[in-house]
C-alpha cells in the first residue's frame, strides 16, 4: 500500500515543551490549576485544545471524503483522542476534563462509518501498553 503523509494527523504541537524529557517538561512547565480550551499551553506556545480539535476534525473530514474503503491512520495519542472526540461529538473541555481514550503504545481503534445514515460504529478499542513507569 502506498504511504501518504497528512500534516493534520501530526501529534499535538506542544510548543516549547518539544524535545524535553517528560520530567524536564513537568519541571519547566508545571500544570496550571486551570486552563481553558482556547488557551495555548506551555508558556503560550503550542496548540490550544480547540486548535487540536479543529485540526483533527479536518483530518476526519478528509478521510471521510475519500469515499468507501479501508484506511489505516497511524498517529500519536493526542491527535487520535481529538479525532475520536470529533467523531463522538465531544468538544474540548477546560482543564483536560472529560473523556480521554488511553491509546498508550500500540493502542488502536477500529471504526466503521456509514455515510448514508451518518452512523459511526466503534468496533474495537485496544489500549496498548504504557512504557512509562
Amino acid at each position: 500500500m502506498p504511504l501518504e503523509l497528512e500534516a493534520d494527523w501530526m501529534e499535538e504541537d506542544n510548543g516549547l515543551m518539544a524535545g524535553l524529557s517528560y520530567e524536564e517538561g513537568q519541571q519547566r512547565f508545571p500544570k496550571p490549576n486551570f486552563r481553558n480550551p482556547y488557551e495555548k499551553p506551555f508558556g503560550g506556545s503550542g496548540e490550544s485544545g480547540w486548535e487540536l480539535y479543529s485540526r483533527a476534525a479536518r483530518a476526519v473530514q478528509r478521510l471521510v471524503s475519500r469515499g468507501a474503503g479501508s484506511y489505516l491512520v497511524v498517529a500519536h495519542g493526542g491527535v487520535l483522542n481529538a479525532a475520536l472526540r470529533v467523531i463522538l461529538g465531544i468538544p474540548p473541555t477546560a482543564n483536560g476534563q472529560g473523556i480521554r481514550f488511553s491509546f498508550a503504545d500500540l493502542g488502536y481503534a477500529m471504526l466503521e462509518y456509514r455515510p448514508e445514515q451518518h452512523i459511526w460504529r466503534l468496533d474495537r478499542f485496544e489500549m496498548g501498553f504504557n512504557t512509562r513507569a
